[in-house]
């Protein structure tokens, strides 16, 4: 193989003008040279403004250089400044010092991928995670209508975390054409040049792709399928398509790999691969093949649909002041991917758990059972924001996807729109050709708006009265800003349902809050599930049960993943004693999200039904995910008393009475926390704490009559008096 480095000799010198070490040239202090390539010598420099290293690329110097040759150097910076993506180098900026023209660039610490692959070659699970990303990278390119035109093993370069960097892209579309063209002739490497490409033709992605065959080819069997002694043999051979398969140069290679990379070096365009994305799809269906193959992978563990986590975004420098915005935008994304038919998103609870942004990413979505994993970084500086993502294969660690979105912070909505089609566009594998995300409106076109939203929707998870209370402060503030924020005006809805269904409303002020509050998320977005499942919720509390049925209905037909559309109207049939439906809600809700709340209270309906062996594997479950969830969320003191219950029920009463306590230690003056607890000292017989504690829920604002009446827990204390004395709400 040819080094297209190409590191001069001693007597090199002297062709070129040398730019020597600790001359400045704008921010930049030359360091050294680091070689020449075709046009242009580069250098190592110190970006003396950012304290950062960075290559600088000039164009060779000649007394009279070629106005063509400066033209084609210019272009081919002004194109590739473009683009941004983790596997394309960064362009920084573009300049002329001492009458000759300069790129700057990002430095990578690596070594051309050339120099990676000898002598010893790659195996086939490394060479496909290289190959993906090459094809990530040019994917990108062609997306934004630019060609590489000179792909060839030099220009991809490969960091010291085994990033592919790709280098050199050059060639843009010609506007007012459908093609990439250049009516001139293209310059390239003839060994790697597509017969269309040396006969002075149109080109377009396919030509691309053939130069990518080429290199593939190579890196996989440490042989150039072309290459003869003297150019014009080589380019003869290109043109007829003489080449040796890959199966008589290396074995254990694939059959189907073969036949991919056999296809993209095809001489003619129209038998190749259409686009760039068709043959990163096929390799990353080979790498899963050979996991399974190779016992990599426990398919009988893994749901026929595809399974994904997104991780809560990290904050990179922002400030603690900015986390519930990183996380804000994660959560968006969860949401848009949990709609997608055939997507199994696990819900945010699980994915969120994540505390330590070191922990082994891969370990991590085993744990959760899933087969691919979203990870990503949030930066935001003076205006700007700048989102990395990637796609992670749990089982093989491999990098699916990855991109990153350099924009201004307004844009946040287009970024999470993109990210969420661009993961669904990588999947389309498994998914199925004709998967997409349906496209939403954005919530707000408001920034301080969206950041009031978000910041109510993070004390909303947390959902204690105080969490609560601040979060219906923020998102009245949200829907201040912007009276047009629909999402903003059905999740205050919730939140003040939430408050007077848990702790009571003695003035009904939250009670007509979420009332006004939902009809006007509904007037704004009459098509939004979330909407409807607000209203839903507040026609419940009213005790408008056929339309709130209704309500929710509808919400779940425009939202057919929306859990909360199953959930609610599952507990409103249960507080109503309507058992056998309140079960079917429960059911479809924990296909929809696996959650420990539907879990436990599907158990709870199934008890309520008599149906013992039905309830008690249903404890069984829902334990088994409540401990998952305390031991991720230790101080959540609600899922405490759930698996307090759920122990006793399972003929552990020490293990229930110990959580009891540590609920109460945990928040005491909690109704909700009062209530349950006071459910399993029912279960125990203990009448007189269960009453003691009873007394404490109401006094704290909760004890629905309905509900009360209808909870198998409470059976025992059916028939005491005192019981039957509290205050209870209707």
């Amino acid at each position: 193989m040819e080094n297209d480095c190409n590191i001069p000799n001693a007597d090199d010198t002297q062709t070129y003008k040398l730019i020597a070490p600790g001359t400045k040239v704008s921010n930049y202090t030359v360091a050294e040279r680091l070689g020449i390539g075709g046009i242009g010598e580069v250098y190592l420099a110190h970006d003396v403004e950012l304290d950062r290293s960075v290559a600088i690329k000039f164009l060779k110097f000649t007394e009279m250089p070629d106005p063509k040759v400066v033209e084609r150097f210019k272009s081919e910076a002004y194109t590739a400044a473009k683009l941004n993506h983790p596997n394309i180098v960064t362009v920084y900026e573009i300049g002329d010092f001492d009458d000759r023209p300069y790129v700057v660039q990002e430095f990578i610490d690596g070594e051309p991928l050339n120099m990676r692959v000898y002598p010893s070659g790659l195996s086939v699970p490394a060479f496909l995670s290289l190959a993906i990303q090459i094809c990530d990278g040019l994917s990108e390119a062609h997306a934004n209508r630019i060609l590489h035109g000179d792909l060839k093993p030099s220009n991809i370069l490969i960091d010291h975390n085994g990033r592919v960097k790709i280098i050199d892209l050059g060639i843009s579309e010609d506007e007012h054409t459908s093609q990439f063209t250049d009516d001139q002739t293209i310059t390239g490497t003839t060994a790697y040049m597509p017969p269309e490409q040396l006969k002075g033709l149109r080109v377009d992605e396919r030509s691309d792709l053939f130069s990518l065959g080429v290199v593939l080819y190579e890196v996989l069997t440490l042989k150039h399928p072309f290459r003869q002694h003297t150019d014009n043999l080589t380019m003869n051979a290109i043109m007829q398509g003489t080449v040796t398969s890959i199966s008589k140069v290396r074995s254990g290679v694939p059959a189907e790999l073969e036949k991919i990379i056999m296809t993209m070096i095809d001489p003619s365009p129209e038998n190749r691969p259409a686009a760039i994305v068709q043959i990163r799809s096929q390799l990353i269906a080979i790498m899963r093949d050979i996991q399974t193959n190779t016992g990599h992978k426990d398919v009988s563990s893994v749901s026929r649909q595809t399974s994904i986590a997104v991780l809560p975004f990290m904050n990179i420098g922002g400030g603690t002041h900015w986390e519930h915005f990183c996380q804000g935008i994660s959560e968006e994304i969860l949401v848009s991917l949990a709609s997608v038919e055939g997507l199994r998103v696990t819900d945010r609870g699980k994915s969120f758990s994540l505390k330590n942004p070191s922990e082994d990413i891969c370990t991590f979505g085993r744990d959760l059972n899933v087969e691919i994993v979203l990870k990503g970084s949030v930066r935001i500086n003076q205006g700007r924001l700048i989102v990395s993502v990637q796609l992670v294969e749990t089982q093989s660690g491999y990098q699916i996807w990855s991109k990153e979105y350099n924009r201004m912070l307004g844009d946040v909505f287009d970024i999470q729109d993109e990210i969420a089609e661009s993961v669904v566009h990588s999947l389309k594998i498994v998914l199925g050709s004709n998967a997409r995300k349906p496209v939403d409106q954005a919530p707000t076109n408001n920034v301080m708006a969206y950041d009031y939203f978000l910041r109510g929707r993070q004390y909303f998870h947390q959902r204690r009265k105080k969490s609560l209370q601040f979060a219906v402060s923020m998102l009245e503030s949200a829907v201040d800003i912007d009276p047009n924020f629909a999402y903003g005006f059905a999740l205050l809805a919730h939140c003040c349902s939430l408050l007077v269904h848990f702790y009571g409303d003695p003035r009904k002020s939250n009670l007509d809050r979420a009332d006004k509050a939902s009809q006007d998320a509904l007037r704004l977005a009459p098509a939004l599930g979330d909407a409807h499942a607000a209203r839903g919720f507040v026609l419940w509390l009213l005790g408008d049960h056929e339309n709130s049925d209704l309500a929710f209905k509808q919400a779940r037909q425009l939202s057919p993943k929306n859990p909360e559309a199953y959930y609610l109207n599952a507990r409103s049939h249960f507080q109503r004693g309507l058992f056998a439906s309140a079960a079917k809600l429960f059911e479809k809700g924990c296909r929809v999200r696996d959650d420990h709340e539907a879990r436990y209270f599907l158990a709870q309906t199934y008890a309520s039904m008599g149906r013992e062996a039905e309830a008690r594997t249903a404890y069984v479950n829902a334990l088994h995910i409540i401990e998952r969830h305390v031991e991720l969320h230790p101080d959540d003191a609600r899922a405490i008393t759930f698996g307090a219950v759920a122990y006793y029920r399972l003929d552990k009463p020490v293990s229930g009475l110990e959580w009891a306590q540590r609920a109460l230690d945990a928040d005491p003056t909690d109704a909700g926390i009062q209530y349950n607890v006071a459910c399993l000292f029912a279960l125990e017989g203990d009448q007189a704490r269960a009453i003691s504690c009873l007394k404490e829920a109401v006094k704290a604002g909760f004890a629905h009559r309905d509900w009360v009446m209808n909870d198998p827990d409470l059976r025992s204390l059916r028939s005491n008096p005192e019981f039957m004395s509290l205050n209870w709400r209707e």
